[in-house]
């Protein structure tokens, strides 16, 4: 694979929505938040263990990059276990821990603590100074993985994406 392809992963939904579960137990979060919260905790799980946490694709959108079937999940809250009204997002369950790894676990530990207690400005303004979102060219394109990845591992890149490219999430 040469640096200009996207890397590719198998967008798991069940999974997906115990991330989101997990989060909101955490609480105060709203949507932006948890999004952002995923964004950091994929970037963070995705530099240390060479890949994301659900495997979603990632969109340039207005306010930064968005796991974007993550983010459709949450847009359309009927049938799933949280309740949406507006940008605010509750459980109606506890998650399934069973469907997360550890390491998922501690990656979405750190995006909570990443997010929690900041503004949405904050963010906002972070998110677009990020590489990924920069080397993205116009909104609703996708981000390439391979802009996630720290400054000093960018030379193990085709490691990370060779390793990854068979992964079930």
């Amino acid at each position: 694979m040469t640096t200009q392809e996207l890397p590719t992963y198998t967008f798991n939904k069940e999974k997906a929505i115990e991330v989101i579960l997990y989060l909101l137990a955490k609480g105060g979060l709203d949507v932006y938040h948890l999004v952002k919260a995923i964004l950091h905790a994929d970037i963070y799980h995705l530099n240390k263990y060479s890949r994301p946490v659900v495997g979603d694709r990632y969109t340039k959108l207005d306010h930064g990059p968005v796991p974007i079937s993550t983010y459709k999940i949450m847009e359309n809250g009927e049938g799933k276990p949280f309740l949406r009204n507006g940008e605010q997002i509750a459980p109606t369950r506890e998650p399934n821990t069973k469907k997360l790894s550890k390491s998922d676990m501690n990656a979405l530990d750190y995006g909570y603590k990443y997010v929690i207690g900041r503004t949405f400005t904050d963010l906002e303004d972070e998110a677009h100074e990020m590489i990924a979102y920069k080397n993205t060219k116009k909104l609703k394109d996708t981000i390439n993985y391979k802009d996630f990845i720290e400054p000093q591992k960018q030379s193990d890149i085709e490691e990370i994406f060779f390793e990854s490219a068979s992964i079930v999430f």
